[in-house]
Parts: structure tokens; C-alpha cells; sequence
């Protein structure tokens, strides 16, 4: 599978990552939140790679198992995860509890898969594929799946994961988007408002390819509730029935990376479309071009609908 196309020079500065995945979905330091050159790039073999893989047979051996406080030991004491259904966790302790409530009902069964993975220094990120399967007490088994992002830090004991965000590749059924996620609105400190600004605008006028044209031309996205998509056409394409209603986005944080690239992370929600309002986090890598104009180079977010007059971002 092809992934956004990073330089080696970006290597190194990776190990800010994590910081803005994991300040996406925080106040301050505990908020909750919820072209030429692109051509000269190429994704590099990460020697965290099979360390990663490791790391998430074992998520999914003791998942299944229904080790909870095995799974949660792969976490640092501070991470959070932003999961599919809208849950948002904070510190492992907290995770141990989410995980130990899930496995408690319907035996559930969980495979994942590792995409690709990239290290700078002593942090990682990876993507990959998740599918779980849980059998209910007296009813047919329900399968779901779809895409995950995970940042890494690598400590005495190995490496452990920082921060976690889930997405379902297909609309599901309400009852799979009831997670349980913090009231509060996070507070604003993203630095891409003029990318913001212009996607909101194009968006909210019904400028379809306009939206698309923010998006590098070999751009990798996972968007709520829908396949991987790459390249920009593909993306567009997409857009043409996702592009609907009104769109607020709420950036938490930017980490600029150096050499034009800048992690951004936040929170959004859509309303006055045909369906219901929804509201979710995404996490962007984007670059800037000539002039300084920014394209987004890869893009994760989940999403659920909301009922009228409920709580801010995730």
C-alpha cells in the first residue's frame, strides 16, 4: 500500500508526533479534545517496524485472551486514545477500565494489522487495520472494522504506545458510535487557521474540488465511516457525496515539523446535511508548497451523530 511520502530529513523530527496526537485530544497539557519537493520524498523502512508488529499481536493475543491490564502495560501511564465509537480515554488506568467493560460482554475477538510504520529516534507512528468480532448472548455475531494510527515512544522496557485514534471503514448501526466521550469544549491553539479557514469555506460553499485541491495529489486518508482513500482524485471523488451541510473545525494544537511539514490535530462536526449532525477528531500531516500554501499529505478522523444541543468536541 502506498503512504504519504515523507523525506529522511523528517525522520529525525518525527518524534514530535505524538505530542500533537496526543494534545489533539487535550486542554493545554491535559485538554480533552477530543509538489517539486513531494516529488524528491520517499517512505523509508522503519527499524521499529517489528517491534510494532509485536506489540500489536500482542495487543490483539491479550485482547482476546481478556487481558485488560495486560493490554493497558502496552501503554505509557499518560496516553489517550480516540476510539471509533467516540470514547475518549486519558491515562492508562482509565484504558484499563474501557478495555476491561469491552471484553466483559459478547467475548469479543480482535485481529489487527500493521500497515507501515516510520521512527524518529525514540518514537514511531503506524497505521494499520483493526476488525473485531463480538457474539451478544443469544444473537448472531456483529463484525466491525477499519483504520487506526498509533504514535510509539521506546522506554527501558521497550516500546509503548503514546496515543491511539480508531475510525470504522462503513457506516454502522447507532448503537456502535456510544462512546462515551468528555462534555467539555477544548480550547483553540491550532496555527493552520488560513488551511482551516479555506476548507471550511470551500466546504460550506459547496466547492467540492476546491476542498480536493487541499489535498496533495499522492494524499493517503482514512475519513470516518469510509475505506482508505489515495490520491487526490480518489479523495475527490469521495468528497462529491461527502461534501454536504455546514462544517466547523475546531483546531486543538500544531507541532511544526521543519522542512515545510506541520502535524495538526482537532476536532469538527457537520450539520444541516441529509443526515444527522456528526462530530468527531482528526489528526492531518500537511505540507507546505510553494508560496507557503498547505496541503494535507495524510488524514485520520472518526465520527458519530449527535443529538441536538450536545457537548462540544471529543
Amino acid at each position: 500500500m502506498k503512504m504519504f511520502r515523507i523525506s529522511r530529513r523528517l525522520q529525525s523530527l518525527v518524534a514530535l508526533l505524538p505530542v500533537v496526537f496526543l494534545l489533539a485530544a487535550c486542554q493545554s497539557a491535559d485538554e480533552d479534545g477530543d509538489g517539486a519537493a513531494a516529488d524528491t520524498m520517499a517512505m523509508e523502512s522503519s527499524d521499529a517496524s517489528p517491534a510494532i508488529g509485536e506489540l500489536s499481536a500482542n495487543y490483539a493475543r491479550h485482547y482476546n485472551l481478556g487481558h485488560a491490564d495486560q493490554v493497558a502495560a502496552l501503554y505509557v501511564d499518560s496516553a489517550i486514545t480516540l476510539l471509533a465509537d467516540g470514547t475518549v480515554s486519558r491515562g492508562r488506568a482509565e484504558i484499563e477500565q474501557r478495555l476491561a467493560a469491552q471484553m466483559a460482554n459478547g467475548s469479543p475477538q480482535l485481529s489487527v494489522s500493521v500497515i507501515d510504520t516510520q521512527t524518529g529516534g525514540d518514537t514511531a507512528v503506524a497505521i494499520g487495520t483493526w476488525r473485531l468480532k463480538v457474539t451478544p448472548e443469544g444473537a448472531d455475531p456483529v463484525e466491525r472494522s477499519g483504520h487506526w494510527m498509533g504514535a510509539y515512544e521506546h522506554q527501558a522496557d521497550g516500546w509503548k504506545l503514546m496515543g491511539l485514534i480508531s475510525n470504522y471503514d462503513a457506516q454502522q448501526r447507532p448503537e456502535a458510535y456510544q462512546g462515551m466521550a468528555p462534555a467539555e469544549t477544548p480550547l483553540e491553539n491550532s496555527r493552520m487557521g488560513p488551511l482551516i479557514d479555506t476548507y471550511t469555506t470551500a466546504w460550506n460553499s459547496g466547492d467540492v474540488a476546491g476542498v480536493a485541491a487541499l489535498y496533495a495529489p499522492d494524499a493517503w486518508t482514512a475519513f470516518a465511516d469510509n475505506p482508505v482513500n489515495e490520491g487526490r482524485d480518489a479523495i475527490e471523488q469521495l468528497l462529491q457525496t461527502r461534501v454536504q451541510g455546514n462544517i466547523e473545525i475546531h483546531g486543538v494544537r500544531t507541532v511544526s515539523l521543519g522542512d515545510g511539514w506541520t502535524v495538526d490535530g482537532g476536532w469538527y462536526q457537520i450539520s444541516g446535511g441529509t443526515g444527522p449532525t456528526l462530530r468527531g477528531n482528526y489528526w492531518l500531516v500537511a505540507h507546505a508548497e510553494a508560496g507557503g500554501t498547505q496541503q494535507i499529505q495524510w488524514m485520520v478522523s472518526n465520527g458519530r451523530p449527535v443529538p441536538a444541543g450536545g457537548a462540544g468536541g471529543s
